[in-house]
């Protein structure tokens, strides 16, 4: 027997919700509500294929999710694969319940379900008025509440609230620098200038708690005017200064809501400080608001200016040769005077000058004071007074330049030379050119004057020498100053030396000899200085003699010494000749050692008064101590020559030639 036998499913799907908790998603932009893309079920213990769809509805506290579900805006995708996904739109801003519904391939069915929130996290749009104004009460305080700025601000979901807040705290409110719902604004805020504002910022919150800022400009007006009080009408004299407010009944007042600045201008024309000035108050607020009124300022003169108001200057004794050491302004003397204020007082001066005894100047000032606001153009009436002035002065000139010894070369050696002689002065109040001057001049400065003149120049011829020269300078206050020098006029041309060739000098009994240069001047001459000399061993002039001693004479008998004999003139010129000393012991005291047998040599020439020399001429030298003879006959050019002749003993030399009568010998 076949039986047949049929499989039945009768069991719903299990599904489990994926996964099972809440899911976040957020609102489209611009839009309160969102768009979700649903996860498919989980389905558990299903032996047959399964499909499911998806509805929705919001969640709320006493309701079922799986009653009456919504399936509008679900929309089904299908994959290239066969599978598929439901994407729901327009989700409110709210928590939903997303529902499954399954079905399996025998027709049994079965839902779950899940959570998913919908939030709104986009911030509103702010929109704030460009430029608000707000006006002050009469207290001088304003508030700007926050919804007053709102120019159309929005939000995906819709507006909750706006708050408010200061960006500066000028009106010492710190709690304007917070948000809430209003802020103040204050006198502080206000200013004249229209691109002065104050800045507030805006927050909008949406219902969401999202907020956004904005930022606008905002213009503090004050719109009530001052009120100035001014003082009343006033009359003063003229002495007192009308400029000062407390000599005219001080300074307006005004009142205001805010702070306020006075000022005031003068307007009018015073002759000679006399008139009205009309005086305008005004009074400024921050706005620029004024309010302005005149107070009128009569001044008079209840004491007119006369000559008891002149202080004039007292008679002077200055210090000074020149009227302009004596002007006013430099004696600061001048006419003084008071109660000048409703005066226009001019002053003039004319000056009479002499000169007389005792001063260098008198001036006779005479000064003129008038007062042209009551003076007849025409013919105004002076008030007048002589001041005595008398100019003295006690210092004298001083030399500055050409009052100073010179020496002047003779230029061709004539013993003589052109000088010029040009001196320069000063004086503390005299004029260079009103000094006077005279000179005197003393020839070889011996304190005789020898000639005088006038003038600070005088040139002529000197003679060589040294002269002196005296200036005096005089200035106008007869004050006197002498100066003195004097001027060499030097001779170039050295001295002519004559002189003795050779000196024999012996030494004293002390073994020494003192000679003097001058023991050698035969006849020496000075073309300018005639025969007023000096003579010495050195150029300098400072050996005028010398001292010898046994030292000088090494043999102890006699030594021949060469020297020069320098000739000096007064202009230190100088030349020499070459001399000799014979300087000897003297053979009675014989205070000088001798060394050995000392013997000396006899030479000369014999020649004629042409300087001829004699040849072969007989040559005898007798000792006048012991009449010995000793013989020769002379050589070459006339020479001859004895040698070891005895010192200390005197000699006769004789020379004979009988064949040539008419050329006698010479003997030099």
């Amino acid at each position: 027997m076949h039986r047949s036998s049929k499989l039945v499913d009768t069991d719903p799907p299990v599904c489990v919700s994926p996964p099972d908790f809440v899911f976040n998603v957020t609102t489209d932009e611009g839009k309160c509500t969102g768009t979700f893309v649903v996860p498919a079920p989980n389905v558990v213990f299903e032996c047959s294929n399964w499909d499911y769809i998806v509805g929705y509805k919001l969640r709320d506290a006493n309701g079922q999710p799986f009653v009456n579900p919504v399936y509008d805006n679900v929309k089904k995708t299908t994959r290239p694969d066969g599978s598929y996904f439901y994407t729901i739109s327009g989700l409110p801003a709210d928590t939903s319940w997303i529902v499954y519904t399954i079905t399996d391939g025998c027709g049994n069915s079965t839902q779950c379900f899940t959570e998913v929130i919908v939030k709104d996290t986009e911030a509103p749009t702010p929109v704030c008025e460009g430029f608000t104004v707000v006006s002050l009460e009469d207290a001088g305080w304003a508030d700007l509440f926050a919804t007053s700025i709102d120019d159309g601000s929005s939000d995906n979901c819709g507006i909750e609230k706006f708050e408010i807040r200061r960006q500066v705290n000028n009106c010492n409110r710190p709690e304007d620098l917070l948000f809430k719902n209003k802020v103040n604004f204050c006198c502080e805020d206000v200013s004249s200038d229209p691109t002065v504002y104050q800045k507030v910022v805006l927050r909008v919150y949406d219902k969401a708690g999202n907020f956004a800022d904005c930022v606008a400009n905002v213009k503090t007006q004050d719109k009530k005017p001052p009120v100035i009080t001014v003082p009343p009408a006033i009359t003063i004299d003229c002495d007192v200064d009308y400029k000062n407010v407390a000599n005219t009944g001080g300074s307006a007042t005004a009142v205001d809501n805010c702070s306020v600045t006075i000022t005031s201008s003068d307007a009018g024309t015073l002759k000679c400080g006399l008139g009205t000035i009309t005086r305008t108050w005004r009074a400024t607020d921050k706005q620029g608001l004024t309010d302005s009124k005149t107070q009128i300022i009569v001044i008079k003169d209840s004491n007119p200016f006369d000559a008891t108001d002149i202080v004039w200057p007292s008679d002077l004794e200055i210090n000074g040769c020149d009227k302009a050491d004596a002007t006013p302004e430099i004696l600061n003397s001048k006419p003084t005077y008071t109660n000048s204020n409703c005066a226009d007082i001019a002053i003039s001066w004319d000056d009479d000058v002499f000169t007389i005894p005792g001063a260098c100047l008198k001036i006779l000032r005479t000064w003129r004071v008038v007062n042209w606001c009551d003076a007849n153009p025409q013919n105004p009436q002076f008030i007048t007074y002589v001041q005595k002035l008398s100019l003295n002065n006690s210092e004298r000139p001083v030399f500055v330049a050409g009052c100073s010894n010179k020496t002047i070369n003779s230029i061709n050696s004539d013993c003589e030379e052109y000088v010029e002689h040009s001196v320069t002065a000063t004086d503390d109040c005299t004029a260079p050119a009103l000094l006077r001057y005279t000179w005197q001049y003393d020839e070889d400065n011996n304190g005789t004057i020898d000639q005088t003149g006038t003038g600070s120049f005088y040139a002529r011829v000197y003679p060589a020498g040294r002269h002196k020269m005296t200036f005096t300078v005089k200035d106008l206050c007869e004050n006197t100053t002498s100066c003195s020098y004097t001027f060499h006029v030097k001779d170039n041309k050295p001295p002519t030396p004559i002189c003795n060739s050779e000196v024999v000098w012996v030494l004293d009994e002390a073994g020494k000899a003192e000679v003097w240069a001058s023991d050698f001047d035969l006849k020496s001459e000075d073309l300018c200085d005639g025969d007023d000399l000096k003579f010495s061993f050195n150029a300098t002039g400072s050996q005028p003699a010398r001292t010898f001693t046994c030292a000088d004479v090494p043999n102890g008998v006699s030594a021949t010494i060469p020297l020069k004999m320098y000739v000096i003139d007064q202009d230190g010129n100088s030349e020499f000749c070459d001399v000799r000393l014979i300087l000897q012991d003297s053979p009675n005291k014989n205070v000088c050692p001798n060394v050995g047998n000392l013997t000396a040599t006899i030479s000369g020439k014999v020649i004629n008064k042409t300087a001829t020399g004699f040849e072969n001429i007989a040559v005898e030298l007798t000792n006048m101590t012991d009449e010995s003879k000793m013989e020769g006959i002379t050589a070459e050019e006339g020479k001859f020559n004895f040698a070891e002749v005895p010192f200390f003993n005197g000699y006769l030399l004789k020379a004979a030639k009988n064949d040539d009568i008419l050329n006698g010998p010479f003997y030099p």
